[in-house]
């Protein structure tokens, strides 16, 4: 299990120039709609965009319960609920519009996931070896994420053995440390604005920084 206070802080890069911060925090266990949960929170900014993601996974499948999400982007602001239904496989997205409230069910074959649920479920139970791959089936595409090779990776003035994976179709793109701790070193394509790249430049634990 992950420590309560892990945080990963990202700058955010577009066409390598750095557009933004985003931070990736394990707050532990929580509780939502009366079920025991662990809680992730993922904030990034960058000029005129700020993205809060309150994401509550399942202890023991590390799927999405719920996200609760606070967007502001140009000053256009939502909020946004989405409740996952496990047993159904689907999501039901609501946000409030101009003070009415919108809702979108999406039904799927298989279970539903995020992306940070799935980096997470990797990190507490999975070790990659080239070739593995991974069903990923998100609210808005079904992708395939897949081990294509080790490769050296340097980032935070380190050099560091890492997994490389990448989706089908080809939109994410994530660097794992090859250690028991799975850090994701480099994360493409989970930023929603254009074409950006997290890059690790800062671990903490409860504040003191590694």
């Amino acid at each position: 299990m992950f420590e309560k206070g892990e945080t990963f802080k990202y700058a955010i890069k577009k066409l390598g120039v750095t557009a933004g911060e985003a931070t990736l925090e394990f707050k532990g266990e929580a509780e939502i709609y009366g079920k025991n949960a662990l809680l992730i929170v993922f904030t990034s900014e960058g000029f005129n965009f700020y993205d809060q993601e309150e994401i509550y996974l399942d202890p023991e499948t590390f799927y999405p319960i719920a996200v609760k999400r606070d967007l502001d982007i140009f000053g256009n602001k939502e909020q946004i609920e989405e409740k996952y239904d496990a047993l159904t496989s689907s999501v039901t997205i609501s946000k409030m519009v101009k003070g009415k409230l919108q809702e979108l069910k999406i039904k799927k074959d298989l279970p539903l996931d995020n992306l940070y649920c799935f980096i997470y479920r990797l990190r507490n139970s999975a070790r990659l070896k080239v070739g593995y791959s991974f069903d990923v089936v998100l609210p808005t595409a079904d992708v395939k994420i897949e081990v294509k090779e080790k490769l050296e990776f340097k980032v935070m003035d380190k050099k560091f053995n890492t997994f490389f994976m990448q989706s089908v179709p080809k939109k994410y793109r994530i660097w794992f440390d090859d250690s028991e701790a799975m850090v994701p070193l480099r994360i493409d394509g989970a930023v929603g604005f254009g074409k950006t790249s997290m890059v690790l430049t800062e671990i903490s634990h409860g504040g003191e920084t590694k």
